[in-house]
């Protein structure tokens, strides 16, 4: 798998690494293998926050933005998008990417919420969406409206399913009422939808994390316990969608725990395995159907809340497309040995 995060080093500077992690299923042989890519590694002081696979295409939501093929070693810094008007100012924005398999074409949407402000004392804000086509190296706006929503979406997982990608969202009913739901973008017709979320109770000490399942034929919502004091045990419900076309057909399948509660469920890794953060910071994976229900620990550590993991799959799908120019910015990347472990 690919793991991404940063760690704050003895000379209060910041270590940012994207890696290849290998290891087998007792978890007793590693190796981490750190991507040599042509970034600024000292002017980024955050998570590089990446999508994929899609056909074994990732996106990196930084800055520049980037699509990276690692088996070949592929980078392709996108270019900047000047759809917005200049100065509009950004309150909020949400990524995703995917596939579209209608042209055979790899999209980037961005969900922006713009803010302009009307007088010094009011602000008006709107959300508005673009997307970037790796076929024409270029951005464009989404004709669909994205719908009222509030988000702060903060699900680590990579969440594109059906040709769908996902966020967790607040569906704005009216002033004072929200829902909360998964708000869905099909690549091929570029349409949002919204889906309804199975009853899951109205507990404000849970947050619900949405992640692909089985293969990513469906989607799950992990309905996830707030952190807690430590050394607290918690049990929490994962919860699947049978029938992807119909949010009718959620089940829940299955409870982990109870185990001690840490911050962030990452995604699933082979189904019905869980990936964790703990609370030292170390990435450590739960297997439900081990009869001992430990946590095995994977030996690769981050700054909290700021690991980000992405199944890793060889592919042989090139960036290397659309005109000259757009083909000049694909450059290649080596691997070194990750000083980590």
């Amino acid at each position: 798998m690919l793991v991404s995060s940063y760690i704050d080093t003895a000379l209060g500077k910041r270590d940012v690494f994207l890696s290849l992690l290998s290891f087998n299923e007792s978890g007793d042989d590693i190796s981490l293998t750190r991507l040599d890519l042509p970034l600024d590694w000292d002017n980024i002081n955050f998570t590089l926050n990446i999508m994929g696979p899609c056909n074994g295409i990732y996106y990196l939501d930084i800055v520049p933005e980037a699509l990276i093929n690692p088996s070949l070693r592929e980078f392709k810094a996108l270019p900047d998008s000047d759809i917005a008007p200049f100065g509009t100012e950004y309150g909020h924005v949400l990524a995703g990417f995917g596939y579209d398999g209608k042209t055979n074409d790899y999209k980037v949407v961005k969900l922006m919420l713009l803010c302009e402000r009307e007088t010094p004392f009011t602000i008006w804000n709107c959300w508005r969406a673009e997307i970037y086509s790796l076929n024409a190296n270029c951005w464009r706006e989404v004709d669909d409206a994205v719908p009222p929503i509030d988000t702060d979406d903060g699900s680590p997982a990579y969440r594109f399913v059906n040709g769908c990608f996902h966020w967790m969202a607040c569906d704005v009913i009216s002033e004072s009422e929200r829902e909360v739901v998964v708000l869905s973008f099909d690549m091929v017709d570029e349409v949002f939808r919204k889906i309804r979320l199975p009853d899951i109770g109205d507990d404000c000490e849970t947050i619900p994390y949405v992640a692909p399942y089985n293969d990513s034929t469906s989607i799950a919502v992990i309905v996830y316990p707030l952190q807690a004091e430590e050394g607290t045990e918690k049990s929490f419900n994962v919860w699947v969608m049978k029938d992807y076309w119909d949010d009718g057909s959620w089940v829940k399948q299955f409870t982990i725990g109870p185990i001690t509660v840490v911050p962030v469920p990452l995604g699933f890794h082979r189904n019905n395995q869980l990936l964790f953060q703990d609370n030292n910071g170390k990435l450590v994976l739960y297997d439900p159907d081990d009869p001992q229900l430990q946590l095995k620990d994977l030996r690769v550590y981050g700054k909290q809340k700021c690991l980000i993991t992405a199944t890793y799959m060889e592919s042989i799908a090139s960036l290397r497309r659309g005109n000259e120019f757009s083909q000049k910015q694909l450059v290649s990347f080596g691997m070194v040995p990750d000083p980590l472990l």
